[in-house]
């Protein structure tokens, strides 16, 4: 997951430096003779790569135009804090100094998605971003 505005812009210009690659390559294998099915197979971990960081890139400018789900799964909590922190708009020291702890801690946290956090944690991380959790149960 894409969390800064800095790490968009490195995302977009690797985006870009690795499409540059791909299509040297494509055109040296195009030169080698390889037929369409070779082509597409040779090409195909460079082409999920750029899928991969592309999707990335979207789902930042996703978040930060606040669309993204408000009901989740409990095991993506730590990526709807994340995801909330984003949309605010907020660094993870600003994060921290709300919660009175170490960006550091943030990081950690973000990083590992809360894994492992207790429900106390979940919930003083919520309220200071200034979102309501609830919690449905289907039988």
């Amino acid at each position: 997951m894409i969390k800064s505005d800095a790490m968009y812009k490195k995302a977009m210009t690797q985006l870009e430096t690795t499409e540059m690659f791909m299509e040297k390559e494509r055109e040296k294998f195009v030169k080698m003779g390889l037929t369409s099915d070779e082509l597409e197979l040779a090409m195909q971990p460079i082409v999920s790569a750029v899928k991969a960081e592309r999707e990335r890139l979207i789902e930042y400018k996703e978040i930060k135009e606040g669309e993204f789900p408000q009901s989740i799964d409990i095991k993506k909590v730590g990526w709807l804090l994340t995801a909330a922190r984003i949309y605010r708009g907020w660094t993870q020291a600003q994060l921290g100094e709300k919660l009175g702890v170490a960006e550091a801690q943030v990081a950690r946290d973000e990083r590992n998605e809360y894994y492992g956090a207790s429900l106390d944690k979940v919930s003083k991380v919520a309220e200071a971003l200034g979102l309501d959790l609830e919690v449905k149960v289907k039988l």
